[in-house]
């Protein structure tokens, strides 16, 4: 996500920066909404698929276009590392890759942790296949990350960011460089929240 969205005392929102395949016509609407949660959620939905889940954060289940969302009690912290390849990957042409692939299911999963895998026992991106059709440098780099760690990576949406699950937050940081250094691209420490980061002006 290319957009960060500022909330406020007076409950306006401005979106700065942008998505980075959106069209110019719709970047004009990144400019000021203002009123409350509901003209926020119409202008995130009118910006992206995904952007009315930044709003809320946590953990949702995500219908419709993604506009539609159920919140999922889970436990925030699960430890992960994050490898961010300097190239895009624009999601309008993954998704049209994936039409005229005939929807390809992904043949790739990884177990999920143990505060996941009460809600979800494994998890699988479809939109995987399309992606690194769409960049070829995708799955070299995806087979760099698990030679050195010895562990399955899963994209992050439909990309180019992969995610590799933890066992813990201990030594992270140190690993994220060590990763980083050996496959050429940065790599950083996180783990899932709670909420959506909010700034209060």
């Amino acid at each position: 996500i290319g957009d960060v969205m500022i909330v406020n005392s007076e409950g306006n929102m401005t979106a700065i920066g942008r998505k980075a395949d959106e069209p110019p016509e719709r970047r004009a609407q990144l400019r000021t909404a203002r009123g409350g949660d509901a003209s926020h959620a119409e202008l995130a939905a009118k910006l992206g698929s995904d952007v009315p889940f930044f709003l809320g954060g946590g953990a949702s289940w995500m219908r419709g276009r993604g506009e539609e969302l159920e919140p999922v009690a889970l436990r925030p912290g699960i430890p992960m590392l994050v490898a961010m390849p300097p190239f895009p990957v624009a999601t309008v042409d993954v998704y049209r890759a994936w039409d005229l692939l005939g929807g390809p299911r992904s043949s790739r999963s990884v177990a999920s942790p143990p505060p996941l895998a009460a809600v979800l026992p494994e998890l699988v991106n479809d939109l995987e296949p399309a992606a690194e059709h769409v960049e070829p440098r995708l799955r070299p780099l995806r087979e760099r990350i698990e030679d050195a760690l010895g562990r399955n990576a899963l994209m992050a949406g439909s990309g180019p960011t992969y995610v590799v699950l933890a066992d813990g937050p201990v030594g992270l940081p140190d690993r994220a460089q060590e990763l980083s250094a050996a496959i050429g691209v940065p790599v950083v420490a996180a783990a899932t929240v709670s909420k959506a980061v909010r700034l209060e002006l």
